[in-house]
């Protein structure tokens, strides 16, 4: 037992050179029902990080050729709500599904053109699909390997008056997904478990953006950057604590180089 916690602890804390644009609820990563169980419950997750630099593809009404521009999507504060959905298939692995919206904040940076946004995108639907694997038991530690994908499609409208360029209307576009891999311990601890261990996490997304405006003639200007990070490696920890027969609550931290990313989730077993 004691070994156990000491090897999930340095995964935890040698984890920490990930970065990542959010992490949901990951939740154990063992099978947690009996074959042919449900489950239902919610799911709460936050992530405050920054996203690495990117390159924008840029273009205008001017017809000026097609350039690459620096861009920068950083302070990204993002929650997600989800209702989830499980069912055992076997008494060592389990599927669910997840349901819900996600609130994402965070701002533009455009160095070569000194500029600086604040962007609050739309509280738009999220789902994901995940399961989870019991591949080794032993006394109180059972050892096992989770897989969620999650996806989101938001955007965000702004519209504004300048002197010079009349009224102006900007969208941005931001359509994501990405994938997470867990492996490590649920340990028994006498009434509660203790979860956790190193992931592999990826994101792919793409961030778009349209400019119109009215005065001196009227004309626009549109972008379009890929926000990814590929093979990444992170790390987490967490706890399910007892609330009732058959209900449990989850909590949970994962260590990231940008920032940190934190959730629970409620779990009833029927």
């Amino acid at each position: 037992m004691k070994k156990t916690l000491v090897v999930m602890s340095v995964l935890f804390l040698a984890a920490m050179s990930v970065d990542v644009f959010a992490i949901g609820n990951i939740g154990p990563p063992t099978a947690e029902l009996k074959a042919g169980q449900w489950s239902v419950g919610g799911d709460y997750a936050y992530s405050d990080i920054d996203l690495d630099a990117s390159k924008m593809k840029h273009t205008n009404s001017a017809g000026d050729p097609a350039m690459m521009i620096s861009f920068e999507f950083e302070d990204v504060k993002t929650n997600f709500y989800y209702a989830t959905l499980g069912y055992g298939l076997t008494e060592n692995l389990e599927v669910y599904g997840r349901l819900g919206i996600a609130d994402i904040k965070g701002r533009e940076r455009w160095p070569e053109y000194s500029a600086d946004w604040g962007s609050n995108f739309d509280n738009d639907i999220a789902g994901g699909v995940g399961t989870r694997f019991t591949f080794y038991k032993q006394n109180k530690v059972r050892w096992g390997v989770t897989a969620q994908m999650n996806w989101i499609d938001t955007s965000w409208d702004r519209k504004e008056t300048s002197i010079v360029y009349g009224d102006i209307k900007r969208k941005l576009d931001l359509s994501a997904y990405d994938l997470l891999v867990a492996i490590g311990p649920t340990v028994d601890m006498g009434g509660w478990k203790l979860y956790g261990g190193p992931f592999f996490y990826m994101f792919d997304g793409d961030f778009d953006y349209k400019e119109t405006w009215t005065g001196d003639g009227g004309g626009w200007e549109k972008g379009k950057a890929d926000v990814e990070e590929d093979s990444s490696f992170g790390g987490y920890i967490g706890a399910a604590i007892p609330l009732a027969k058959n209900t449990d609550m989850t909590f949970e931290v994962a260590a990231i180089s940008g920032g940190w990313s934190a959730g629970t989730g409620v779990i009833v077993k029927f």
